[in-house]
């Protein structure tokens, strides 16, 4: 499935035609896992899912897993931090 979807992806391609790399792989790993994972045929919305999971992706860029917990979870970056501002003090 992952070799055909491949093939499928690099004939549209047209030699000596400049491409946006990114946003090939991007599309081609979304198809291969929509259809993989979900079984579902998504090629003729693969362009808008990428879009919005670009943006997605930018916007969560510099956020991490755990600033997605509440502030009172005793994270151990958040006890280095709580112990460095009291010692300081």
């Amino acid at each position: 499935m992952m070799v055909e979807t491949t093939d499928r992806a690099v004939d549209r391609w047209d030699d000596g035609a400049v491409r946006n790399v990114h946003r090939d792989m991007m599309e081609l790993t979304l198809e291969i896992v929509a259809r993989a994972l979900m079984g579902v045929d998504i090629r003729d919305r693969t362009p808008a899912i990428g879009g919005a999971l670009d943006t997605v992706m930018e916007a969560s860029a510099g956020a991490s897993l755990v600033d997605l917990l509440p502030a009172a979870v005793p994270t151990p970056s958040r006890e280095r931090l709580r112990e460095a501002v009291a010692s300081s003090t």
